[in-house]
Parts: structure tokens; C-alpha cells; sequence
């Protein structure tokens, strides 16, 4: 390295660091605007090979969005966000995807330890004297925001404390999924949510929600995270043109991705696409089969059914 190309790494790590002090210092949420941060963004943002006759829509990250959250939380990966009727965004995080010093604020769980007999959180990270930093939380999988970021209210899944087991009881056929993935909000804004687990969660974390099998449902509540109904259960594997292998006599999903409610017949239509391989129709009020067609209207094919039928084996769509 230079030692030009060295003082330039060392004045934007420097850069970095008095704008981030300046941002934490700063109590208003408008700073970034207010400053002309985010108008020098917009004007270096470029965006290349538009079209010479016509528009093409700029995408620009707001770094101001969310307005901060409460509690000292922090969020996970993302697995879906939805934009619902009233204009606001339903986000769907992953809060077991957090590193030991993204979490650092989650301290032990009582009576919970790893294979060395060490106090873990709920991530099963160690927590031998306590917390580890001054920050952060995780958040719980569902946030409401507005169209300004501000947080309106969050539930759901493992980091939500008592969900699981309250909202969420198993006995009511509510099993929280080990991975968040899809969710959608529909016009009488029930929120629908699945999960993209392809096995159980055999980890032994307290946070361990799914130990069953894969995440192989959909689930349904309302905006404040009352547990309505479930569709489908725990496959092992997949099952393309299963229709009432599930709770309920509801169907077998396998590693569904994401929902939409055709609002006019009241059918809810499912991209059971990552583990099973075609899209699913059924009640959006009782979850009984309607129906399901696999690519260009076919009935789907799995590996084994495949391979059973002399027709090769197709490598299964892998689950982001």
C-alpha cells in the first residue's frame, strides 16, 4: 500500500468516525437532511445505463430511515417487508442472525448454558459475567413503522419476551418458524408471515422456536400479533402436491417464500416455491386447499418423485 492510499484509508476512517459522533451527538432526526448530507448523496448516487427515451426511477438509501428505535434495539437480517393499505412498512426481521456483539446488551438466560457449561443468551452466545457492551437488543420480528420511520409498534418471535408461549401457544397450533422470511398485510389487515427453515432447529438455543421440522406453514394474526391460524406443519421434506397433510386438515407447505389475498374471492395465494415447487391456493378464512399449479400450469414434480420417474433430478431453489 502507498503512502498516499494509507492517508487516504486514515482521513475516511476518520471522516466516518467524527460523522457518526456528530450523528450520535445530534438528538434531531432531520440532521442528515438539515445538513445537506443527504442532498450530496443524491447528487453521487448515479444511476447508469438509463434508458435514452425513457424515465427511469432513482433508488437512493435514506440513512435517517427508521428514526432510531426503542429499547436499544437493533435489527437482523431482513427476511420481507410489506407497504400495507394505510402507507406503512411491515418489516420482518431475523433476530437469531445477530452477531455476539450486535447483542451485546442480551444478557444470560436463567438456567441456560452451552457444552461448557457457560450462562448463554438466547442466541446461545456465552454470557459469562453478564452483558458485554452498552448495546444492543434485538428488536422483535414484526415492526410497524410510518412513512416518516416512526417505529408505531413491534411483536413477535423469540426476542418478543413471553410471545412464544403467549400470543404464540403451541397448544393453540401457533410454532413461531426458526427462520422469518415472507409477510404481507391484507385489507382487513390480518398479517400473514411464514418461514423459510429447511429442518428443524435442533441448535438447543433458548431462542430455539421450531424444533420439529422445517418450516413447513403460514401463519396468520392480527396487527397487534394475536395468534389467529395456522396452515400447514413441519415436513421433513418436500411434498409439491400435498393438500391436507397440515394442521387442521389445512396443506403441507414446505419453505414458503411469500402470500397475497385476492381481496375479491377471498383466496389466499402462496409462493410455496422454495422447498415445494409450485403456488398454493387456498381459503384465506378456514386455510382449506383450493388448489395449486406448478411451472406453466403443470402439476409439480420433487426430486424423488423425479428420479422415481426416470426423469432426472433438478437441484432445489436455495433459500435467501
Amino acid at each position: 500500500m502507498t503512502i498516499n492510499s494509507k492517508v487516504t484509508a486514515i482521513l475516511s476512517m476518520m471522516v466516518w468516525t467524527l460523522t457518526g459522533l456528530a450523528i450520535a451527538a445530534d438528538t434531531d432526526n432531520n440532521l442528515l437532511k438539515n445538513n445537506g448530507s443527504l442532498a450530496r448523496l443524491f447528487k453521487q448516487a448515479g444511476v447508469y445505463n438509463t434508458s435514452s427515451t425513457g424515465k427511469t426511477p432513482g433508488f437512493v438509501v435514506d440513512p435517517a430511515w427508521p428514526q432510531p428505535l426503542p429499547n436499544n434495539w437493533r435489527l437482523g437480517q431482513i427476511g420481507g417487508l410489506y407497504v400495507d393499505q394505510h402507507d406503512h412498512i411491515w418489516v420482518y426481521n431475523r433476530p437469531r442472525t445477530m452477531t455476539n456483539e450486535e447483542a451485546g446488551l442480551e444478557g444470560p438466560v436463567a438456567g441456560a448454558v452451552d457444552a461448557k457449561g457457560q450462562p448463554v443468551n438466547g442466541l446461545g452466545q456465552a454470557r459469562m459475567y453478564g452483558t458485554i457492551a452498552d448495546c444492543c437488543k434485538a428488536a422483535p420480528s414484526v415492526l410497524e413503522f410510518d412513512s416518516d420511520g416512526k417505529l408505531l409498534r413491534a411483536w413477535g418471535g423469540p426476542a418478543d419476551p413471553g410471545f412464544v408461549g403467549g400470543k404464540c401457544k403451541a397448544e393453540a397450533g401457533c410454532i413461531w418458524p426458526s427462520s422469518e422470511h415472507g409477510i404481507y398485510v391484507d385489507q382487513k389487515d390480518n398479517v400473514w408471515l411464514s418461514g423459510n427453515s429447511a429442518a428443524a432447529d435442533h441448535g438447543g438455543t433458548p431462542w430455539a422456536t421450531n424444533q420439529q421440522g422445517g418450516d413447513g406453514f403460514v401463519l396468520k394474526f392480527d396487527m397487534d400479533g394475536n395468534f389467529k391460524m395456522r396452515i400447514g406443519g413441519t415436513p421433513k421434506g418436500p411434498d409439491s402436491n400435498n393438500t391436507d397433510g397440515g394442521i387442521h386438515g389445512t396443506p403441507l407447505l414446505y419453505q414458503a417464500a411469500d402470500m397475497v389475498v385476492d381481496s375479491a374471492t377471498n383466496r389466499l395465494y402462496i409462493a410455496d416455491g422454495y422447498g415445494n415447487r409450485r403456488v398454493l391456493i387456498v381459503d384465506a378464512g378456514t386455510g382449506q386447499y383450493i388448489g395449486h399449479f406448478g411451472a406453466y400450469g403443470n402439476n409439480p414434480v420433487d426430486d424423488a418423485g423425479a428420479q422415481a420417474a426416470g426423469r432426472g433430478s433438478r437441484t432445489p431453489a436455495r433459500a435467501i
